[in-house]
């Protein structure tokens, strides 16, 4: 049987480790080894690529407009000709117009720069490679704690880790699941699983 466990304050990361699985506590400020970009190129990936980030742009109020999208849409056609390890969000935002305008609407590219190149949040998907590799372990463990109470991260975060679990069997556990409920993510996620 293949188990991911979302833990919060590490309490299960003692027997995780001992049954042999993998065991990551994120930390706010160090770098997750997450990085979506580098997800091979299918439908269902661009898919993801793209509500995920509408999902990094959801927290500053200006929303995904019909330009935004087009912009998006572009950029993920242009960054999935680049070869996986050179994929991130810092080469990504090269490919997003940055035009100085008179509104007070800031551009996508501007808007995603918290999310790379030493940004507030870059230690969160704009590492170099990828680490998180569902098939090597039959155990997880992910500790959430850190970002439970930033909105902006923890959707994201979760978002990230439920499509890329989802993708192989596993059976769920799930620490605290009333803290994970207030994630609307990971809430419309357990609708759509339970069903099946």
């Amino acid at each position: 049987m293949r188990v991911v466990a979302f833990d919060k304050d590490r309490g299960l990361e003692a027997f995780i480790r001992a049954v042999g699985g993998k065991y990551l506590p994120l930390e706010t400020g160090k770098p997750t080894g997450f990085n979506p970009l580098q997800l091979p190129d299918t439908p269902n990936n661009r898919k993801f690529i793209k509500n995920w980030l509408y999902n990094l742009l959801a927290y500053d109020n200006y929303g995904v407009n019909y330009r935004d999208e087009q912009e998006l849409i572009a950029a993920i056609d242009i960054i999935f000709e680049h070869k996986p390890e050179n994929r991130r969000l810092a080469v990504f935002v090269q490919s997003l117009p940055n035009p100085i305008t008179d509104d007070d609407r800031p551009t996508v590219n501007r808007r995603l720069a918290k999310w790379h190149s030493g940004g507030e949040y870059a230690w969160v998907f704009d590492n170099e490679a990828d680490s998180l590799d569902v098939n090597k372990y039959s155990v997880y463990g992910f500790d959430v704690t850190n970002f439970l109470e930033l909105p902006e991260l923890r959707e994201v975060i979760i978002m990230y880790l439920t499509y890329r679990t989802q993708q192989k069997t596993f059976c769920f556990f799930f620490d605290e699941i009333g803290d994970l409920l207030r994630i609307n993510i990971f809430k419309n996620y357990l609708k759509i699983n339970l069903k099946n």
